[in-house]
């Protein structure tokens, strides 16, 4: 039968929803490296204040 797929080949619509897990879990991926970015460089910026507030308080 020539209309049948062949064995181990994904039909059109296979693929299209496999790239739009792909893409959707790309996007989730950016989104929480953005967050963790955001929240890494947060820290850093209160851990500077911190230090120099104790600098400060330590001075006499």
């Amino acid at each position: 039968d020539p209309c049948r797929p062949i064995k181990g080949h994904i039909t059109p619509e296979e693929w299209h929803a496999f790239s739009k897990y792909n893409k959707d879990r790309a996007e989730k991926e950016i989104y929480e490296s953005t967050r963790l970015r955001e929240s890494i460089f947060h820290t850093m910026g209160q851990s500077s204040a911190d230090l120099e507030s104790q600098g400060k308080a330590s001075e006499y």
